[in-house]
């Protein structure tokens, strides 16, 4: 008799069935683009493929991991009363939306070249008139709006301080914004190909970015870019031509992130392609782990993580770091 084979662990993530974007126009389950928490660890925010930003609050699965709440089915009938708010804004899609560091404000990128920027304001909104969507909780208002190009915005980041939003899109630029200078357009950055992800050292010292680049077109051409950003200068990136060559099957979103002490930069990529024993040739979705030299000034490859199906659009690190103990200690 055959030995009956192991059952593969759980996954340990959840599936929270009531946040969606679905609606009357739609009418089915719509891809999310974008998940952001805020400063506060109280709400968290989705944006897809609608002209509807979501907040959502985060305490309620707080609640459902502590062992309270009701069943997935009961869950998505109480999504309005989880729904914060609902942010409408003048496009048929938006693909980020990334709250700031430390203060109440919120910024959208759309499908149409425009950046949003929401503040949370006291008291409880008015309803919208002619909306199917469910009555905010939060009061959320427009504080800046301009459109800057005419195609998507990919993503964006915040600069640590708050004082700087980086911007990427198809249009081949990373565009900076000064939040201390009513938005104004600080940098204007033009790259090899559509910019793919943003994201900014935790001291705010560089910004980077991934790029989509044809190297078969254009041998000199990097998809990994670094700049200092007291300058503005392009800063050395030495890693191998395997991280930075284009793919054909490179998916839209590449947002790679930075560790909190800023030693290390996660980036996505694709490795291989790996023989199979059946002959058959398979692409590997690798994440691509690396270190900062900030003496040598300097960005090199460590490792590549890999392990998933499909290709790796976002990385993010542990908001805080924890050091493992060695045997016998008290730590």
């Amino acid at each position: 008799m055959a030995k009956e084979q192991a059952k593969p662990p759980p996954p340990t993530g959840r599936v929270v069935p009531w946040v969606t974007h679905a609606t009357q126009e739609t009418r089915g389950v719509l891809p999310l683009h974008s998940v952001d928490v805020d400063r506060h660890n109280a709400r968290f925010v989705t944006a897809a493929a609608s002209p509807v930003v979501k907040i959502w609050d985060l305490s309620q699965l707080v609640g459902e991991s502590s062992g309270s709440g009701t069943s997935g089915a009961g869950r998505v009938e109480e999504a309005r009363s989880e729904l914060l708010a609902c942010l409408r804004v003048n496009s048929q899609s938006c693909d980020v939306a990334r709250f700031a560091h430390k203060s109440d404000l919120l910024a959208v990128g759309d499908t149409q070249g425009s950046l949003y920027v929401f503040r949370r304001l006291e008291g409880r909104p008015a309803a919208e008139f002619g909306s199917d969507a469910p009555p905010s909780r939060e009061n959320w208002k427009v504080a800046y709006c301009y459109r800057h190009s005419t195609t998507n915005i990919i993503d964006l980041a915040w600069s640590p301080s708050d004082a700087f939003i980086a911007v990427g899109g198809l249009d081949n630029f990373v565009r900076v914004f000064s939040t201390r200078e009513k938005y104004r357009e600080i940098q204007a950055i033009r790259c090899d190909g559509p910019v793919k992800g943003v994201a900014w050292h935790p001291e705010g010292c560089l910004l980077s970015a991934q790029v989509a680049v044809q190297q078969s077109r254009e041998p000199s051409a990097q998809s990994v870019m670094l700049w200092d950003t007291s300058t503005w200068n392009t800063v050395q990136v030495s890693l191998p031509s395997r991280v930075l060559r284009y793919q054909d099957r490179e998916p839209l979103f590449m947002r790679h992130s930075w560790s909190p002490d800023g030693e290390y930069c996660l980036l996505s990529y694709l490795k291989g392609p790996k023989k199979n024993e059946d002959g058959t040739q398979q692409i590997r979705n690798i994440a691509a782990l690396c270190v900062w030299s900030a003496e040598e000034q300097v960005l090199r490859l460590e490792s590549d993580v890999g392990g998933h199906k499909k290709p790796v659009t976002v990385t993010r690190f542990r908001p805080s770091l924890a050091r493992i103990p060695n045997e016998g200690s008290e730590a």
